[in-house]
């Protein structure tokens, strides 16, 4: 996926696929109540139509600033890091927890599920977003979760992004490290979650396999 440079909310909705489509389900779905309106006797009343179209409108900014925040974040880091090198990986979440998230922990909102996720590589951690298939797990049109700085266990962030604290998951019998698993967890409400890393584990490893 090429890099996300975005001019603003609207450019974001020109030129991605599953948002342009989230707009245009929602002019579609607020055409037919107003379609519906008209055919009614009363139709012609002022007052609907000014209620109906204030909702629309004020959903449709709601749907494009909530896509664009995560977008936002992301071009602010990558602008402050021009040269770190980014990669899209291959992951799972497990253990995924409903009720103590942030907005970065909706990493993935299919729990187990095999999806994408867009890595900022800096030295000693990583920016993480994860990219959510529209409207399937796996669909290439791609909306992206808040991003999050992953650190070291007891390391604090420097990027100014939520942070959460990164540590490999050994094996219980023999007590070896489990090659490309490791455990997430949130300062802030010590939520935790397991990632699961598909591809690229060598940029991950290197920064967390001796956490």
């Amino acid at each position: 996926m090429e890099e996300w440079r975005f001019k603003g909310p609207w450019d974001a909705v020109w030129r991605l696929p599953a948002l342009r489509g989230a707009v245009g389900g929602l002019a579609v779905l607020f055409g037919g109540v107003f379609a519906l309106i008209v055919a009614l006797p009363g139709g012609e009343d002022s007052t609907a139509w000014a209620v109906l179209g204030g909702v629309f409108l004020g959903t449709l900014v709601l749907v494009v600033l909530v896509a664009w925040w995560p977008i936002a974040a992301w071009q602010r880091v990558r602008g402050a890091w021009p040269d770190a090198h980014v990669v899209d990986a291959e992951v799972r979440v497990l253990n995924w927890d409903p009720f103590k998230q942030r907005r970065w922990t909706v990493m993935s909102p299919w729990n187990g599920a095999h999806h994408r996720a867009r890595w900022l590589l800096l030295e000693g951690r990583l920016v993480w977003m994860g990219l959510q298939g529209v409207p399937w797990p796996d669909s290439r049109h791609a909306l992206p979760s808040h991003p999050v700085e992953l650190v070291p266990i007891g390391a604090q962030g420097v990027t100014g992004l939520p942070h959460a604290w990164v540590q490999p998951v050994f094996d219980r019998t023999s007590k070896e490290r489990v090659p490309g698993r490791y455990r997430l967890s949130d300062p802030s409400n010590r939520s935790e979650m397991t990632l699961v890393i598909r591809t690229h584990e060598g940029e991950f490893a290197a920064r967390f396999a001796g956490a």
